[in-house]
């Protein structure tokens, strides 16, 4: 055993190196967040303080989809879905550009309004992936599993207000 990680085989070792580089390079990508043109202008996703992340989750519960809707994938449904959820995609992308200054809802309106005539569904679809990696949420995740282990590990002190 080497330290924190049960590295037998060299195997064992590649998987630690190449999730090391991994971590690596989401943590630059967090840093940095990722940049997109839409028309001549170019906007940037970064990680969100917690007040855009809760925004973000909030319009993105907002989005009901039936799995069988999903499963069958008909012309009907598809357009049914686009029309129900398409200004709401472009609202979300519109969030996590603008950050905490989403609160302006003039500049919010606005910008989804251009996101909206403008983006293509393909575009889309990367946007979605990257808001998703940006809002990071195994680590908040992370985070919330750390309060459960204090919570569980010390129910004690907690009942005590220790």
């Amino acid at each position: 055993m080497s330290g924190l990680f049960n590295i037998r085989t060299m195997e064992d070792k590649n998987k630690l190196i190449k999730l090391i580089q991994e971590k690596g390079e989401l943590a630059l990508l967090l840093e940095n967040g990722i940049s997109f043109t839409v028309g001549k202008e170019s906007y940037t996703i970064a990680e969100p303080p917690l007040t855009v992340f809760d925004a973000l989750a909030a319009e993105m519960l907002e989005i009901e989809i039936e799995d069988e809707l999903l499963k069958e994938n008909t012309r009907v449904e598809s357009y049914q879905l686009i029309q129900r959820h398409s200004t709401r995609m472009s609202r979300i992308v519109a969030i996590a550009v603008l950050g905490i200054d989403f609160r302006d809802t003039q500049r919010l309106n606005k910008l989804s309004k251009k996101l909206h005539e403008s983006l293509t569904p393909s575009k889309l679809e990367n946007l979605f992936s990257t808001i998703r990696l940006m809002m990071n949420t195994g680590s908040f995740m992370s985070s919330i599993r750390l309060i459960s282990e204090i919570k569980t590990g010390l129910p004690g002190l907690i009942e005590r207000g220790a």
